[in-house]
């Protein structure tokens, strides 16, 4: 598939700004003041692609980032040009031919490391953790596994995608196509066993970040339910919490705050009724008046006016 755009020069924080809306919070390293880039984004159904072609040095994203960001994806990357080094953990994936692909969890630290001398470009597939593990409640995935091209699943799964990209919106033929890919993903992903491939910290903190995320939106969610989900004390997951830079309680609000400004502007764009009150109940806020000084200290600006500007 190609950009439909070419790429362009932007400022460094320009580029932060772009990569940011589309694939979330991860920080870009680059001996240039500026990057030839472009980010583009594909929607198909429950999944978003990105295009995304820069020539940087390093993306890199840690949990301070991860904290940032009020949902949780696998980013199936497909390699197109250029030259990758992405890295999990112990784990790390060399993409170097077109079609070479690895699965990245959003909810792990990730380094992205190129040849800043090759543009490259990479089509990445964004599927919702939650939809991936609905899927399939009971699979683990190892993230940062390279398939290659050539391999049988490799291009298995670069002919579903190229159909799926070029399948009418909202088909029958795409909700078989979508079921039929995340089925390929389980196969070649599904981690064989649960040794401890990380840290005993790094995994229990993955564990919270993944419960945060699945029910940061419950009524009165905090330290106490989680410790009640994950089968931790209170005093370890702040401990936790705190050695990684982070607060769960901060973390609780952003996520809350991040899927709430989603929901507007995809309630406003579909010519919905905005019910302020009712989705502030329905993203954990317990009124109104705490939604709007904290969405107005998070984006300048009240839920109203947010939606306003969204769409003159």
């Amino acid at each position: 598939m190609q950009l439909a755009k070419p790429p362009r020069v932007l400022e460094l924080l320009q580029w932060q700004s772009e990569l940011q809306a589309v694939c979330g919070h991860f920080r870009t390293v680059t001996a240039a003041p500026s990057i030839l880039g472009h980010v583009e984004v594909v929607q198909k159904g429950h999944a978003d692609f990105a295009l995304v072609q820069h020539n940087a040095q390093q993306i890199v994203r840690n949990y301070r980032d991860i904290a940032q960001d009020g949902h949780a994806y696998y980013f199936l990357i497909i390699h197109l040009t250029g030259h990758a080094e992405l890295q999990q953990g112990k784990a790390r994936a060399v993409l170097r031919e077109q079609g070479d692909m690895t699965l990245i969890d959003s909810l792990q630290p990730s380094i992205f490391s190129y040849d800043p001398r090759l543009n490259t470009s990479q089509l990445s597939l964004h599927l919702p953790r939650e939809l991936l593990h609905q899927h399939n409640p009971k699979v683990s995935f190892d993230p940062a596994t390279l398939i290659s091209a050539s391999s049988d699943y490799g291009q298995l799964i670069n002919a579903q995608v190229k159909m799926l990209l070029n399948t009418p919106e909202h088909s029958p033929a795409q909700v078989h196509l979508s079921n039929s890919l995340l089925e390929l993903l389980c196969a070649q992903f599904a981690r064989a066993s649960h040794a401890d491939e990380l840290a005993a910290n790094q995994k229990a903190l993955q564990q919270l970040m993944a419960l945060l995320h699945e029910h940061a939106l419950e009524d009165g969610f905090n330290v106490v339910r989680l410790a009640d989900l994950s089968g931790l004390s209170t005093r370890t997951i702040q401990r936790l919490f705190a050695e990684a830079g982070l607060q769960c309680a901060e973390m609780i609000q952003q996520i809350r705050l991040q899927r709430f400004a989603k929901r507007l502007e995809t309630t406003q764009r579909q010519g919905g009724k905005l019910q302020i009150a009712a989705l502030a109940y329905e993203h954990g806020f317990g009124d109104v008046s705490t939604l709007n000084r904290l969405f107005k200290k998070q984006y300048g600006v009240s839920p109203k006016q947010y939606t306003s500007a969204a769409n003159p």
